[in-house]
């Protein structure tokens, strides 16, 4: 959405630029249509974007009109994509009379305003102007705007709901256009007079402002005016690079876009290096509930002075079998809980192959190792 700001842009009696109106055959409506009699059809909203003005009075069937006795009166007009947008042009309607402070549309048209949005709601646009100076001397007929913004929509407003109105100002809203122009370049993603500029592609959303071409904002690792400055801290990523790398990164190197780590530190896993590590020692064991020709290879407990004492053998994953008996780690513990230290030592997650006689001993190791998960690199 774009941003509701108040503010006053320049008004200028002509603009001699080549940029298209693409306003003209948009759809547009109105909040209150005229409709009374056969000027409901020929002085529809359609009117005020039909490119004909050559006859700007009511019954010339190129101007739009709004209902009468209302206290606001809104025309939507609708480019169809978000488009840059240079300058706007009114037509007011003067039933082709010299327009004058004693012309009876001058008090209708004062007081108006133009907004840019992505939506059909004021509130979600720019303000691209609001006439608060002008009085029924000082009006003209036909104005030019200067609005250099993005939108879709682009409304014209006028209202007449505050108490505290100049006194020339018409007692209630109207929107007589008999066009309004809207300047700018057809196609997203290009500026220029002639709209064949292409904005820099790391633009933000791929826009840039229609004249200069300078990037309204950046993606996500760049910076500068037109965002061609890559992110020059290497441990920071996102817009205006001023996320840090996550800290398990390795090197707290990150992709400057994303933030996703080039590597993790040992331990950890993930597109951010987020996860731990584990080894989950109930998917990576083998029971042995025969000794017969596998002593060489496997131990098995036993018990020495009636204390249990637990042998095993650990070997890199997967590799226990082509290993044979000269491969593998020698562990003795007196408990079934085997330190994180020797996992660590051989940096991966571990098969390891019991050789149990006793089947109390099987059921006990079963229950033991459900319960419990060990960090790959843990010390």
């Amino acid at each position: 959405m774009l941003r509701h700001e108040a503010m006053f842009m320049l008004i200028l009696p002509w603009i001699g630029f080549a940029y298209e109106n693409i306003a003209k055959y948009s759809y547009a409506s109105q909040k209150y249509p005229f409709e009374i009699g056969t000027l409901t059809k020929i002085a529809d909203a359609s009117k005020a974007v039909d490119g004909l003005k050559s006859d700007l009075s009511a019954h010339g069937g190129q101007c739009t009109l709004s209902a009468n006795n209302k206290q606001e009166a809104i025309l939507y007009v609708d480019l169809g994509y978000i488009l840059g947008i240079h300058h706007i042009k009114i037509y007011y309607r003067t039933d082709n009379i010299p327009w004058g402070p004693n012309h009876g549309y001058v008090d209708r048209f004062l007081g108006f305003s133009v907004y840019v949005s992505n939506t059909t709601e004021i509130k979600d646009g720019v303000l691209c102007f609001k006439d608060d100076s002008f009085t029924k001397y000082t009006i003209p007929a036909v104005i030019t705007l200067n609005c250099t913004h993005h939108g879709r929509y682009v409304i014209y407003y006028n209202s007449r709901t505050s108490s505290n109105l100049p006194p020339y100002y018409s007692a209630y809203a109207f929107n007589e256009l008999c066009e309004f122009e809207v300047y700018g370049c057809p196609y997203p993603k290009f500026y220029g007079e002639r709209c064949n500029l292409p904005c820099p592609p790391t633009c933000k959303n791929r826009r840039c402002h229609i004249e200069t071409g300078k990037c309204f904002g950046c993606e996500d690792g760049y910076l500068g005016s037109t965002c061609n400055i890559s992110c020059p801290y290497p441990e920071y990523y996102g817009e205006r690079c001023i996320l840090p790398c996550p800290p398990t990164c390795k090197n707290r190197r990150c992709h400057m876009e994303t933030g996703k780590c080039f590597g993790c530190e040992d331990g950890y896993l993930g597109s951010t290096c987020n996860g731990r590590k584990y080894c989950w020692l109930t998917s990576n064991i083998i029971f042995m509930q025969s000794i017969m020709s596998f002593i060489t290879e496997f131990t098995y407990p036993y018990y020495s002075n009636s204390y249990r004492i637990f042998s095993l053998k650990i070997f890199p994953k997967g590799k226990y079998t082509e290993l044979g008996e000269s491969g593998g780690v020698w562990f003795h513990t007196d408990s079934y809980y085997f330190p994180c230290y020797v996992l660590a030592h051989l940096r991966e997650c571990f098969q390891i192959a019991f050789l149990i006689t006793n089947p109390d001993d099987f059921g006990n190791l079963i229950n033991y190792i459900l319960r419990r998960t060990l960090p790959c690199t843990s010390v």
